[in-house]
């Protein structure tokens, strides 16, 4: 392995690669809630029965977790590494 680095640290470009892991997920976050917003404004109005369903319909609390820690995983890798 090189001893130059990107940013003149290695921890440093530990730090710049999970930005831009951030940004990445952020970029897909923003895609998908405007396709939300596109639908809600077609639509008018959603009520709280219909959020609670597609809630519902996107996994049970164990997947939201099992998604979430996989996700703080997947950005922080960059640090992890050796």
């Amino acid at each position: 392995m090189s001893s130059k680095h990107w940013l003149g640290d290695p921890m440093l470009d530990k730090i710049f690669k999970v930005v831009i892991q951030v940004a990445g997920e952020l970029y897909v976050t923003k895609n998908r809630m405007r396709a939300l917003e596109a639908y809600v404004l077609e639509k008018e109005s959603i009520t709280q029965e219909e959020l609670e369903k597609m809630l519902a319909e996107n996994g049970s609390r164990k997947d939201i977790e099992r998604e979430r820690d996989n996700f703080i995983e997947s950005i922080l890798s960059p640090i992890a590494e050796d």
